[in-house]
C-alpha cells in the first residue's frame, strides 16, 4: 500500500503532499 502510495504525490504534481483527504484514504485503501 505504501509503496503505491508514494508514486501517487509524484504522479499528480497538484496533488498534497500531505495525507489525502478521509474519501481518499478510503480509496486508497480499497486499491491497497
Amino acid at each position: 500500500s505504501m509503496s503505491y502510495f508514494l508514486p501517487l504525490p509524484l504522479k499528480n504534481p497538484h496533488f498534497p503532499i500531505r495525507p489525502p483527504c478521509p474519501t481518499a484514504r478510503s480509496r486508497h485503501s480499497s486499491v491497497g
